[in-house]
């Protein structure tokens, strides 16, 4: 269970970062962020699926 809340803080954390590239006008920058977020994503979901 504490996987998941980190998991879940990863995606918090990265989902900040593409808010504030977005906020400050860097579309290219908030790829990175957001590619990272989207993987930290997956395990999330698959974890919760087989609960």
């Amino acid at each position: 269970m504490f996987i998941a809340y980190a998991i879940v803080a990863v995606v918090l954390y990265f989902l900040g970062a593409v808010i504030t590239h977005l906020r400050g006008g860097d579309k290219k920058g908030s790829a990175t962020p957001g590619a990272i977020m989207l993987l930290a994503v997956v395990p999330l979901v698959l974890g919760f699926a087989t609960l």
